[in-house]
């Protein structure tokens, strides 16, 4: 398709192998973040 797509590590064991990664975007949060921006939206 020629899309560009955003590689991320988030959660679990992404902490253990992001340094093998370094062409992703490592983010620990982003599901609690996401969850929390919907819960506030929505409440």
């Amino acid at each position: 398709m020629g899309l560009q797509a955003t590689k991320i590590l988030t959660g679990g064991y992404s902490r253990f192998i992001k340094e093998k990664l370094p062409e992703f975007i490592y983010d620990p949060d982003l599901l609690t973040d996401g969850l929390a921006a919907i819960y506030h939206r929505y409440r």
